[in-house]
């Protein structure tokens, strides 16, 4: 009679080991998404700045440059800035449309799946 509790209380311990082990590979697989989901943020944030500075001066580049090819010193600047102006009122659109919506969720599912 006393082997069968033995036997039970190993089993016991088997099941608890068992379920804590368990635990602990389910927290290590939420951290690693968690970690590679930051890190693609950190790289998506740093390399929009790059590209905000990178259209912001060839903006000014091309608005410089329009100034001296049609003689007025502030033409350039008004029709680059108009042309960003239509770029905002499009992503406006297609915010509120949801279709940038749609297609920012099939990129990311896209991604996430590629990695797994």
């Amino acid at each position: 009679m006393a082997g069968k509790f033995f036997s039970i209380n190993k089993l016991l311990d088997k099941l608890t080991d068992y379920a804590r082990l368990k635990g602990e590979q389910f927290k290590l697989e939420i951290m690693g998404k968690v970690a590679k989901t930051a890190s693609y943020l950190i790289v998506a944030f740093f390399l929009s700045l790059l590209i905000f500075f990178l259209a912001f001066f060839i903006g000014f580049a091309i608005a410089a440059y329009l100034n001296e090819l049609i003689g007025v010193a502030y033409a350039g600047y008004l029709i680059v800035g108009g042309i960003i102006l239509l770029k905002i009122i499009v992503v406006l659109i297609m915010l509120k449309t949801g279709y940038l919506q749609k297609k920012l969720e099939v990129l990311i599912l896209t991604i996430t799946e590629d990695d797994e």
